[in-house]
């Protein structure tokens, strides 16, 4: 399998309220060097990044960055694939279709939507491969090195296929941690994301 290059790009908790929103993962712009731009189309390629929070989340928001512009009128998958022994199963946790609340240049050739949804719980420690891909058009997917481990999953016509070394997907997810009140009751000590590197 190879990898097609489109151009260099330039939860509800279980007790208590929660905190207002918060960026929870960042794999943005500002944490490392753009790589390239890669296609990136529900049911063909696509690309799942891997994520684990040492505290259980609630994530409601998923900022994603492409180097097209005039997509916010197409609608996109947002799925967060479960952990199948260390690599991503085929299963959605979650699985979202919607038109981005949002479109920004940011400059050097990126964009970036912004989609929201009600709020989806991830548990403490638990792994899942969050991705979003455009449904029936490109959707042009940024990558960043290196925040992570400098790779990413990718999935063809819907199967997982191999982790590959573009460099990270380009992503943020916000979102709330529990309120003080409730930390005793999910075994809070704060919020800490655990980002997995290469041996």
């Amino acid at each position: 399998m190879t990898n097609r290059l489109l151009c260099v790009g330039a939860l509800m908790t279980a007790a208590g309220s929660a905190q207002a929103n918060t960026l929870l993962w960042d794999y943005g712009p500002s944490q490392g060097s753009p790589s390239f731009c890669w296609s990136n189309t529900n049911g063909g390629q696509e690309f799942h990044e891997d994520t684990v929070f040492g505290s259980t989340v609630q994530i409601n928001e998923y900022h994603y960055f492409s180097c097209f512009s005039g997509l916010k009128n197409n609608t996109f998958q947002i799925e967060a694939k479960i952990d199948n022994a260390g690599t991503p199963s085929n299963t959605p946790k979650f699985a979202f279709q919607d038109v981005p609340d949002s479109e920004t240049d940011l400059g050097n050739g990126i964009y970036e939507y912004v989609f929201t949804f009600p709020n989806q719980q991830q548990n403490a420690n638990e792994v899942l491969y969050w991705g979003c891909s455009g449904i029936g058009f490109e959707a042009a997917l940024m990558g960043v090195y290196s925040p992570g481990n400098g790779m990413t999953w990718q999935f063809n016509n819907e199967q997982v296929g191999f982790q590959t070394s573009i460099g990270d997907t380009m992503f943020q997810l916000y979102g709330a941690v529990p309120a003080p009140g409730s930390a005793a009751v999910l075994g809070l000590g704060g919020l800490v994301a655990s980002r997995r590197r290469r041996a």
